[in-house]
């Protein structure tokens, strides 16, 4: 058993890891003085430690406990493994010391069991190491076991409790070693008491049987549930699984706003066949029948990576054209024909349908007959706002055409077309000219050249709503093509050339944009819209004197408007720069300075 100290995320880099070797350091001769300074710097911050890196003065695991215990700031307990951090396994005695400490806490809400083989009474509520936090003050509100191995008398413990404190917001159950169908639905039983249960994961279970779904169709049944989210991904659901499932979608109160099902259902062709031979029926369109005849409306379905067929397609269609789905994620899916995106596509049309995003990247079986398709259910779509078709290799260049030419009077704002063969440059620019929804368009490793950019540029011209243009992988574009998009972002030929570029995208290029162009990027990223033209005009426009010939009475409001802070409150350093350059305009015996009039 290992106790790992989470610590606030301020202290942690990217990766998880602390920031800087000073860290490493750390004293942790007193784990009260840590404690103390930790909660005291971050109050806000939600962090419960457990898992251990380093062992408590003296190895006195209880005493540690109960100085975590006592913290009443301490909200989240992990008990487990991260391998983000080193860890040291320490003995089960240790291990009940430091339960028994921490069982005093009357603050935690979260407990987690991360990588443990539980065992025992621990969650008897009489006698149980953690009895006194199921009984506190405070409620548990959420209970995570995740890649655990459960002994079965852990398992009638644990249900036991969940059928007596009835206070939980969100439950776990993934990945457990050698899942047990009959203690699953156990302990789904035992949750049908908590009436505030709003998510469930039950995701990486591959062992689950009939008889659980069961169980989790009574929990959706419940006329009083209030069950947002369901996690089943990575189960391996068979159809007679998925067919008893659907039963309580179809019962459900219409709470249900997101289900997880990637990596679920059959996912290989030959399974369908053996299916139809035997005349089993179809999971997929029990669900998606079920789906559209419930009371519910998902916020988002999950379904990338599984084997769905032409007929299940249908049935996903009408949940859509009866308003069941506002995020639909198909990513990674076989099985669809040309004939079954049509199907799915054509409901996209129907006033009723409520599909805010489509995910479709990586679908080997999308072509240009099902691009086509999609391109004509859009025109008359007003709901959709991101589409992604990454890496949709089987389209061809001429198959994209029919989408571009529709995006310009869409209500798209985020589009990703990354990995494809996007040689109609011409269509898309064009596309853009005068678009006023469009926010993001992601076209990474799409074969770009010289002629593309300068296309793609010229309709940044007439863009003020993209805010970024992702082209990574984009080899083929030179310095020729770049300078097209530095040209657009600050067009050097006057002041009001400059003034009129474009401030608006955020994000452009690739790693091999060139520095100038990044530079203009970031000026637009940082800024507003008018800051960042007033700091290309002076970037562009000051470093030579242009005032030399301005009239006297507009020279002063000129130098103010140049030497004005920007957002950070700080004068431009070019201002200096040009006020040094001029010794002349403050000289009192020049009788054309600014000094020699005020003198006069």
């Amino acid at each position: 058993m290992d106790v790992i100290i989470h610590r606030p995320r301020e202290w942690r880099g990217e990766e998880g890891e602390e920031e800087g070797e000073a860290a490493a350091e750390r004293d942790h001769s007193s784990w009260e003085g840590f404690l103390d300074e930790a909660v005291a710097t971050y109050p806000g911050y939600d962090f419960v430690l457990v898992d251990g890196k380093h062992n408590p003065p003296d190895g006195d695991w209880e005493t540690f406990g109960r100085v975590v215990g006592s913290n009443a700031r301490i909200g989240e307990i992990t008990f487990g493994r991260d391998d983000g951090l080193p860890t040291r396994d320490i003995s089960a005695i240790d291990f009940e010391a430091f339960s028994r400490g921490i069982s005093r806490s009357q603050s935690i809400f979260v407990l987690r069991f991360s990588e443990l083989g539980l065992g025992g009474r621990h969650f008897d509520t009489t006698s149980g190491t953690f009895a006194p936090i199921f009984r506190g003050s405070l409620p548990l509100l959420h209970l995570n076991f995740e890649h655990c191995e459960l002994s079965p008398e852990c398992v009638r413990s644990l249900c036991s409790t969940l059928q007596e404190i009835g206070s939980l917001k969100s439950f776990t159950y993934k990945d457990i070693i050698e899942p047990d169908s009959e203690d699953c639905r156990d302990i789904i039983q035992a949750l049908s008491r908590h009436h505030r249960l709003e998510e469930l994961d039950l995701s990486e279970n591959p062992g689950l049987e009939e008889d659980a779904y069961a169980a989790l169709a009574s929990l959706l049944a419940r006329p009083n549930g209030r069950l947002l989210e369901i996690n089943l991904a990575d189960n391996d659901i068979d159809d007679k699984c998925a067919v008893v499932f659907a039963k309580g979608l179809l019962a459900g109160n219409g709470s249900l706003r997101q289900l997880g099902l990637e990596r679920s259902l059959l996912r290989f062709a030959s399974e369908y066949e053996r299916r139809v031979e035997e005349r089993d029926p179809d999971g997929w369109q029990a669900i998606f029948s079920s789906l559209q005849q419930s009371a519910c409306t998902l916020d988002w379905l999950a379904l990338a990576l599984n084997y769905i067929d032409d007929a299940a397609a249908v049935s996903l269609g009408n949940a859509l054209a009866a308003g069941k789905v506002k995020t639909l994620d198909l990513s990674r899916t076989r099985g669809i024909t040309h004939e079954g995106y049509r199907a799915l596509f054509e409901p996209l049309s129907a006033p009723t349908c409520i599909v805010e995003k489509l995910f479709l990247s990586e679908n080997s079986d999308l072509d240009d007959e099902g691009i086509s398709c999609l391109a004509s259910a859009l025109i008359g779509n007003e709901s959709i706002r991101e589409l992604n078709l990454d890496r949709c290799t089987l389209v061809t260049a001429a198959g994209w055409e029919p989408l571009m030419a529709v995006i310009q009077n869409s209500n798209m704002e985020r589009l990703h077309l990354g990995g494809n063969a996007i040689n109609t440059a011409a269509v898309l620019a064009n596309s853009l000219i005068g678009n006023v929804t469009l926010k993001e368009l992601i076209l990474w490793d799409c074969g770009l050249d010289d002629g593309a950019a300068r296309l793609l540029a010229n309709a940044l011209a007439d863009n003020s709503t993209l805010l970024e243009m992702r082209l990574g992988g984009s080899d083929l574009i030179t310095d020729i093509g770049w300078s097209a998009f530095s040209h657009v972002l600050c067009n050097a030929a006057s002041i009001d050339a400059t003034f009129d570029s474009n401030h608006t995208v955020r994000a452009l290029g690739g790693y091999n944009s060139p520095e100038d162009l990044k530079t203009l990027v970031e000026m637009n990223r940082e800024n507003s819209e008018s800051e960042a033209a007033r700091l290309k005009i002076i970037k562009t426009h000051f470093e030579h004197p242009p005032f030399v010939e301005m009239e006297l009475a507009l020279l002063p409001h000129a130098l103010a408007w140049m030497g004005r802070g920007g957002g950070s409150g700080e004068v431009d350093g070019r201002f200096w720069g040009y006020l040094r350059s001029m010794p002349s305009l403050f000289d009192a015996k020049n009788k054309g300075s600014m000094a020699h009039n005020i003198a006069n």
